[in-house]
């Protein structure tokens, strides 16, 4: 995808946020250290909720970028 919006005027085309990429290689990271929670022997039983911090910081981040695009496309004359 090239674009995320095209118009009929060139100049008021908006073109497609490619920081979605790095943002679902993190939340696939994230994913993958949450479904590895068995403890080593002797140790604390998990981390569960700072990697669903961690995780949901990601989705927070993509929001507000996405929401920031939104805005600047919006307020282009």
């Amino acid at each position: 995808m090239k674009e995320t919006a095209t118009t009929t005027s060139d100049a008021h085309d908006l073109p497609h946020a490619e920081y979605g990429k790095k943002a679902r290689a993190k939340l696939t990271r994230y994913d993958r250290m949450m479904a590895r929670r068995k403890p080593a022997k002797g140790q604390a039983a998990s981390r569960a909720t700072a990697r669903r911090r961690m995780r949901a910081k990601t989705y927070q981040k993509i929001a507000r970028q996405r929401q920031d695009t939104g805005r600047k496309w919006a307020g282009r004359s």
